[in-house]
């Protein structure tokens, strides 16, 4: 459990260095102190946000979804949850990839959520990821 969750910690962190070093990129290099500490009271809002305000109501929003009895309104539901994250931290100033690894964090820890969904979620993923060293080269 201990090396669990240092590894969550760790994962954690590296986006968060990896999503300001892109969000500076794409602002043509430049940082500035305030512009960092801003975004860093951002970033804590949105955790805090996704934490004590998004678990709680995804919670009701899938048990709600549930009763849909709809083969693929949980997929909908979790794509949405995942592009919604991912534009919010785009608009913090952080790249969106860590807005998406948020909710993926958030999503697991619904009781609700379909394992078949998810399933089906990572065939797709899966076979869109190619490891670079099966990348062609040329």
């Amino acid at each position: 459990m201990v090396i669990i969750s240092a590894g969550v910690v760790d994962d954690t962190a590296g986006w968060l260095i990896l999503s300001v070093i892109a969000g500076a990129a794409a602002q043509g290099g430049s940082v500035e102190l305030t512009g960092i500490g801003r975004m860093l009271v951002w970033i804590a809002l949105f955790l805090a946000a996704m934490a004590w305000i998004g678990h709680p109501l995804l919670k009701l929003c899938f048990r709600a979804i549930a009763r849909f009895r709809s083969r693929d309104a949980d997929l909908v539901a979790m794509v949405v949850v995942t592009l919604l994250c991912a534009a919010a931290t785009q608009w913090i100033g952080v790249h969106a990839v860590f807005g998406a690894f948020i909710a993926g964090g958030v999503l697991r820890q619904l009781p609700q959520l379909d394992e078949g969904t998810v399933h089906r979620l990572e065939s797709f993923v899966f076979a869109c990821w190619r490891p670079s060293s099966s990348a062609p080269s040329g």
